[in-house]
């Protein structure tokens, strides 16, 4: 079990089980508020009087941002007295309750979860109400606009996922610290932080400022304007647009719909890492035949501009772990009994699809749109884009498999899916939805990606004019192929 502790001032937060669990509360005694030492390992002795019983037998990684407590947890002594009291206190209190715990650093930007909840008292309780309201999307749409943008990625969400502004966007907000840079560097991303993860924030953001502006990832983030210490970390980033205060700009989810919220009575600032017209180069995440589709007609004055919808995004994670409704992927037609490459892993998630567990008639040029998911519409499609697995035979005279009779056979079994989604979404207002695993038809059917690519962005612009809330997908995950 994982657990992971920080405290400020007057309080103390931890989270556990991958921030599932999450506790907080006041110390207990009068401690130095100046020693941070005193204060971490405090955090860690009230845990234990207050929470231990739960998690009695169990082994336990404490995740600190305190070398210093970490080594006293580790040891149960060391030089100074009354933290050795203390952590001889906590040893004590772990053997009764059966507990083995062992300390590990780490570093303050990515504790982000702890820390917030440490200041929930101190911040998001005194000065935001609803720490998990959003950006009404008209007003986003407006920045957007303005600065001829789509951002890609929403790295700030309530758990439940309502308030996302962007389809693809961060399960928790830890899992947005532990992206990589080089990974950021691919997405336009959006962040929304409530008030008491704004420092962490900035903190994690700041840091891309210290990248050479060609490779910096390209973020924005809004952050209200504090005559504050905020105010130091506003000015190492640019500001590219913002919202005036005593403007109705937020709403918040209540129950089955969103309402909005009173004025605010801060301005809010929009902030970049990058300058205004950096942020209009191309994503290195699209291909070069989507950015082509991206490009804006020439219009009259006149004429309003509707914000342009990507029809086809690659995303950097696995197809199996995003809230997309349908899944698509190539299958052979010869196959009896367990897949191989991705499709062994959506068929083993989804068995209604799996149409290699029986001897199924499937016919190269086709596709097969199942539902697997009775409490949603969740939709698999296999596509028979090869007759017989693996790569295509070799030295075969005549009709021979080969690799442009599969890119065909793609081709077509595209066309299909497209026809039999319809049916199953008549509602040009439906959601659609749709994934693709990064390489399909190539890693072990041998394709050319290129190729490939070339159809499903002729498909995914199909799919973009077809329904209002269609969009395609590409996921890259290297442990996926």
């Amino acid at each position: 079990m994982i657990v992971t502790s920080d405290a400020s001032g007057f309080h103390w937060g931890l989270t556990a089980d991958g921030d599932e669990v999450r506790h907080e509360g006041d110390f207990s005694e009068e401690i130095d508020q100046r020693h941070s030492n005193k204060r971490d390992l405090t955090t860690v002795a009230e845990w234990l009087k207050k929470y231990g019983e739960r998690f009695a037998g169990r082994i336990i990684l404490l995740r600190t941002d305190n070398t210093s407590a970490m080594h006293y947890i580790n040891f149960g002594t060391g030089r100074k007295q009354w933290l050795a009291e203390k952590a001889k206190a906590i040893k004590l209190m772990q053997n009764r309750l059966g507990i083995k715990m062992l300390a590990q650093h780490v570093r303050g930007k990515h504790n982000v979860i702890a820390d917030a909840i440490s200041r929930l008292q101190l911040s998001s309780t005194l000065y935001d109400q609803n720490p998990s309201k959003r950006l009404k999307p008209e007003a986003l749409s407006s920045v957007c606009s303005r600065l001829k943008i789509t951002p890609t990625v929403d790295a700030m969400r309530d758990r439940e996922g309502h308030s996302r502004l962007v389809d693809y966007f961060k399960n928790h907000i830890t899992d947005a610290y532990q992206t990589t840079d080089h990974e950021m560097a691919l997405e336009l991303s959006w962040w929304h932080p409530g008030s008491f993860a704004i420092m962490p924030v900035l903190k994690k953001l700041v840091d891309y400022m210290k990248v050479p502006e060609a490779q910096r990832p390209r973020a924005l983030v809004l952050v209200p304007k504090y005559k504050s210490r905020l105010a130091y970390l506003h000015s190492k980033f640019h500001t590219v647009s913002r919202f005036q205060k005593n403007k109705s700009i937020f709403q918040v989810w209540k129950g089955a719909s969103w309402v909005d919220l009173p004025p605010t009575d801060d301005t809010y600032l929009v902030l970049s890492t990058v300058p205004a017209q950096s942020l209009q180069t191309k994503c290195e995440g699209y291909s070069e035949s989507t950015l082509a589709l991206l490009e804006k007609p020439k219009r009259k004055a006149s004429q309003k501009v509707k914000p342009e919808r990507v029809p086809l995004v690659h995303v950097r994670g696995s197809i199996l772990a995003d809230n997309m409704n349908v899944i698509a992927h190539q299958t052979n037609c010869l196959t009896i009994g367990k897949a191989e490459g991705i499709a062994k892993k959506i068929l083993f998630k989804y068995p209604p699809a799996n149409t290699c567990a029986k001897s199924y008639k499937r016919v190269p040029g086709t596709a097969d749109l199942r539902k697997v998911s009775t409490r949603a519409s969740k939709l698999v499609a296999n596509l028979y884009g090869q007759h017989k697995p693996g790569l295509p035979p070799k030295n075969q005279q005549g009709n021979a498999e080969t690799q442009a009779k599969r890119l065909a056979w793609f081709q077509q079994a595209l066309g299909d899916f497209f026809e039999k989604l319809k049916h199953r979404l008549p509602n040009e207002e439906a959601t659609a939805i749709i994934g693709f695993p990064a390489r399909i038809g190539c890693c072990r059917a041998g394709g050319n990606w290129s190729d490939y690519l070339a159809k499903l962005e002729s498909f995914a612009v199909r799919v973009s004019r077809t329904w209002k809330n269609g969009l395609a997908k590409i996921f890259d995950f290297a442990e996926d192929n």
